[in-house]
């Protein structure tokens, strides 16, 4: 018997250490989502984890919470099988105080807080770079538990063409497929991708089950459907670069239900941004960048709607660093974001308006590192359809690592 529990013990830690092994080979990688500029792995202040696509390869994951169960400072809760609502907490926080980003434009719902993780499809991820703990200083709020920032495949300048294919299938009707292809001409560069999973689902209900049963439903079904598609390209100068990235991820649930909580979800999670990046001078790196992102949420019974809950969010991004040594650099930027929301749920507010500023000093010296943030101002501005909409003002201290 205590053998038996042993050997679960090491299969369930099995991800986590193929991760780990990774990340311990793969120093020399460049990170940018821990001080929002590039920056060498085992130069980071922060607690950084990369998953890497050779460890998406090796672990199959058929969803992103798969690939982040087990990981030091994550903690995942899921309402059942694929497609079902999941959250995400870092470090004990709470689930809407994980800042979600897919190449650097900011994802999620506005009215829950959250992104819809279930609905990401990992066919179309490169790498994923996660930073556990306090990150408000340079992102906001929302990254008061940390960053998760999804990248997704992308060509490269002087790669040969390169096709992909890749079909799975299992038990319970379950399906999976991906194609795509990348490539690249002189100094341009592009990637075009789609991925669709297919299950029929596991049975928990039956219709009319007895009280005792504990399992009360009028519409016993089950099932999920996911497709997604995605498309990256860029080109580079002499002394400039510029990048586009769009992704759209499309999911269909279908669960046991009633007239209180409905029988099927429907949710698009969609991603599209370009990025422009100037270097003037050589220790002068002018990044300009602008997104908008997509989360749509429309519940059905007996294929009838039953409520929805829609945001887009508009972003700009103005980011200045400056190098004087190679050891020290300076960042100064300021973001912009527009959220709206739209629902059959009557809310005080359906728009908001964010700027901030921010500012930071990385500097190392041998193999020590030092990274101060401060002097972040958010500007907050809610409107709402009462005449009183008073903007709101608030400032992060300065912290050191």
């Amino acid at each position: 018997m205590r053998l038996a529990f042993v050997a679960a013990v090491l299969i369930a830690g099995w991800p986590l250490a193929c991760v780990a092994q990774e990340n311990v080979s793969d120093l020399n990688q460049v990170i940018v989502t821990a001080s929002r500029s590039a920056e060498p792995l085992e130069s980071a202040v922060a607690s950084v984890t990369l998953i890497t696509r050779a460890d998406i390869d090796r672990l199959q994951p058929h969803s992103v919470d798969e690939m982040l169960t087990g990981l030091v400072g994550m903690s995942i809760s899921n309402n059942g099988d694929l497609g079902k609502a999941t959250s995400v907490l870092v470090r004990g926080t709470n689930a809407d105080h994980v800042l979600v980003l897919i190449d650097g434009i900011k994802i999620g719902s506005a009215t829950t807080g959250s992104a819809a993780w279930e609905q990401l499809p990992v066919e179309q991820i490169d790498h994923i770079e996660i930073v556990r703990g306090p990150t408000s200083s340079l992102y906001g709020s929302e990254a008061l538990g940390g960053v998760v920032q999804i990248f997704t495949r992308h060509g490269a300048p002087g790669v040969p063409d390169l096709p992909s294919l890749k079909l799975s299938g299992g038990s319970h009707g379950t399906s999976q497929g991906e194609a795509g292809y990348s490539g690249s001409g002189g100094n341009a560069w592009y990637n075009v991708s789609s991925s669709g999973l297919y299950t029929h689902g596991i049975p928990i209900c039956v219709a009319s089950a007895p009280p005792t049963a504990n399992c009360y439903t009028s519409t016993p079904q089950q099932g999920y459907w996911s497709g997604s598609a995605a498309l990256s390209g860029g080109y580079r100068w002499a002394n400039a670069s510029a990048t586009l990235d769009f992704l759209r991820a499309d999911g269909d649930t279908r669960y046991d239900g009633n007239i209180f909580s409905g029988d099927e979800s429907r949710v698009l999670q969609q991603a599209l941004g370009g990025t422009l990046t100037l270097r003037p001078l050589a220790p002068l790196t002018i990044t300009l960048s602008a997104g908008q992102s997509l989360d749509r949420s429309q519940q059905y019974f007996s294929g009838t709607p039953d409520g929805f809950f829609n945001t887009r969010r508009d972003t700009f991004s103005w980011l200045n660093q400056l190098s004087l040594t190679p050891g020290q650099k300076f960042l100064v930027g300021a973001d912009f974001e527009r959220d709206l929301i739209a629902s059959d749920t009557d809310y005080a507010g359906q728009s908001r308006n964010d700027t901030g500023v921010f500012g930071s000093i990385n500097g190392s010296r041998g193999i020590r590192s030092c990274s101060c943030r401060g002097a972040t101002i958010t500007i907050s501005n809610l409107e709402t359809t009462t005449p009183a909409a008073p903007a709101g003002l608030t400032a992060g201290a300065m912290a050191c690592a």
